[in-house]
């Protein structure tokens, strides 16, 4: 905390910070998500995992690795996927109940087959260790678990944060959703729709500027020329 860090034009912010020195242009999206990048200069606040389009930037750190909003939004995934689900919990009184009854059954097959069917003693644990393996609750026990988990780092690769496996679930009972985030069901992308010429030398100097820019509105402008 409080050091100094320079951050060239595509670098990625390693810490938290705020600008003391530059002016650019940052992708927060792998932070908030918005595709459009941010102006920032001396004052403002950067983020870990930012990325650095333009201008070269110097800026002191106000939180350590562990405290960076990155790291935040790491440990919501880590708490999210240690949170059990209803259909889990559901699951544990399950086997709770299953796994002794099971277990009672393989020894009365082991125990009782040879003087009910008149089988050797070989062939009723044969059987016993046969039931017992068939009716074992391990594989429903594991495979939630391991379902919801999967599902909640294939949301995440895709960018979306989800609390938990009960919030997986309560999915499926949503009937209207509503977005509120660039880049969710837009693309992000702006496009040049409507110009006024005023003056052609203008329109000249400033379409060599743009065109050496990474900024999207100056891709989107030389884009429409």
């Amino acid at each position: 905390v409080g050091a100094m860090i320079r951050i060239q034009p595509g670098g990625r912010i390693p810490l938290d910070g705020v600008i003391t020195s530059g002016m650019s242009s940052l992708d927060e999206s792998p932070i908030t998500g918005e595709s459009l990048p941010v102006d920032k200069s001396v004052g403002d606040s950067v983020y870990a995992g930012s990325i650095n389009q333009q201008g070269l930037l110097e800026y002191r750190t106000t939180t350590d690795a562990s405290g960076s909003t990155l790291a935040k939004i790491i440990n919501t995934i880590e708490e999210a996927q240690g949170k059990r689900a209803p259909v889990e919990r559901f699951i544990d009184r399950f086997a709770a109940l299953y796994t002794p009854i099971v277990f009672m059954v393989a020894i009365a097959i082991a125990l009782f087959s040879p003087w009910v069917f008149k089988i050797s003693w070989f062939d009723a644990i044969y059987n016993a260790l046969v039931v017992l393996i068939i009716a074992c609750p391990c594989a429903l026990v594991i495979s939630t678990p391991v379902s919801i988990v999967s599902a909640l780092t294939a949301f995440a690769r895709h960018g979306i944060l989800v609390k938990g496996g009960e919030y997986l679930e309560i999915g499926s009972e949503l009937k209207n959703l509503a977005f509120d985030k660039t880049g969710t069901i837009t693309k992000g992308s702006p496009q040049l729709v409507a110009t006024e010429l005023l003056d052609p030398e203008a329109l000249a100097i400033g379409m060599s500027l743009a065109y050496y820019s990474d900024h999207p509105v100056s891709r989107a402008t030389v884009a429409d020329y």
